[in-house]
């Protein structure tokens, strides 16, 4: 697990719960691919936050550098379990 050392602070406005098959994380050394885990728990990807100092604090604590062999596009995602429960402040959907 790389819950020790991926600590991450941030809010999002939902929780992405994509349900491609094709969607993976891209921390190093995770194997994470798809929405439910071997025991059926739901699993969720988070995209790179805009703000480009958490942006690079994201980098850092995931051991990544942007260059020709790792590219950040709208696809890249980290999962759920890099994460703990602390880490995620759900904000209410607006209506």
């Amino acid at each position: 697990m790389f819950r020790s050392f991926v600590v991450i602070n941030f809010e999002i406005s939902e929780l992405s719960m994509n349900y491609k098959s094709n969607i993976y994380c891209c921390v190093p050394g995770c194997t994470r691919k798809g929405t439910v885990d071997p025991e059926g728990n739901r699993v969720g990807f988070f995209g790179f936050p805009k703000d480009q100092n958490l942006r690079q604090e994201w980098l850092f604590k995931i051991q990544r550098d942007v260059g020709p062999h790792f590219k950040l596009t709208e696809a890249t995602k980290v999962c759920s379990l890099h994460f703990y429960p602390s880490d995620v402040k759900k904000l209410e959907a607006k209506k």
